[in-house]
């Protein structure tokens, strides 16, 4: 759900900035286009005619990149931020970020007391007083303990893998090296899904650079 309001978050200030700053890019990229495919370039500086047809008078002081700066390309990106905002308001987004501080997902890795005592604070006021808060970021303290606990077994058994690295290079060999390349190997053993991940030909690219 993070990722997804981040995403949304994202795409409303971008949409912003486009209405804001990006006309200019824009009307670079359509005389771009236009020039590409032997289309006219419309002249966007005369006086924008509504309908020629119709007898009311016209406002001889738009001119055409007016209309559709303003009255078109503006009003578009207006619409859709509108749209945004209806579906995904600023307060829900806010309630839904610091409400995933409580995610128990890979063991509460996003708990943040700060989060959770603001949630408190800012969408439940009635629910909790002013010594209230002040209690629960004293307790909330204790919970982080519980988060380490949750964790501790992955810990242990990282640390158990080194140990049986350790075990499986304890030869004669091991007493002539140093303990930093001695660490080094044990770190390419244990880590094996992140050492998977990198490239031969870089690791000698790497050495290459280093003797020259």
């Amino acid at each position: 759900i993070l990722n997804a309001l981040n995403y949304v978050t994202s795409t409303k200030r971008l949409l912003q900035e486009f209405r804001d700053n990006g006309w200019d890019d824009f009307i670079r990229s359509m005389a771009s286009f236009c020039r590409k495919h032997d289309i006219t370039v419309p002249d966007m500086s005369v006086c924008y005619m509504e309908d020629t047809r119709c007898s009311c008078p016209q406002k001889d002081y738009v001119i055409v990149e007016h209309h559709y700066h303003f009255d078109i390309f503006n009003v578009v990106i207006h619409f859709q931020l509108i749209e945004i905002n209806s579906r995904f308001p600023e307060q829900t987004i806010e309630l839904l970020t610091l409400s995933s501080a409580l995610d128990p997902i890979d063991g509460f890795k996003l708990f943040d007391t700060d989060r959770i005592c603001c949630l408190a604070e800012k969408f439940y006021p009635h629910d909790f007083t002013t010594n209230e808060i002040l209690a629960l970021r004293r307790e909330l303290d204790h919970y982080k303990l519980i988060r380490l606990e949750l964790i501790l077994p992955v810990s242990i058994a990282t640390t158990e893998r080194a140990f049986s690295a350790i075990s499986l290079i304890k030869t004669s060999f091991r007493s002539k090296i140093e303990n930093e390349f001695l660490s080094d190997c044990i770190i390419v053993y244990t880590e094996r899904e992140i050492a998977d991940t990198i490239d031969l030909d870089s690791i000698i690219d790497k050495f290459h650079c280093l003797k020259s």
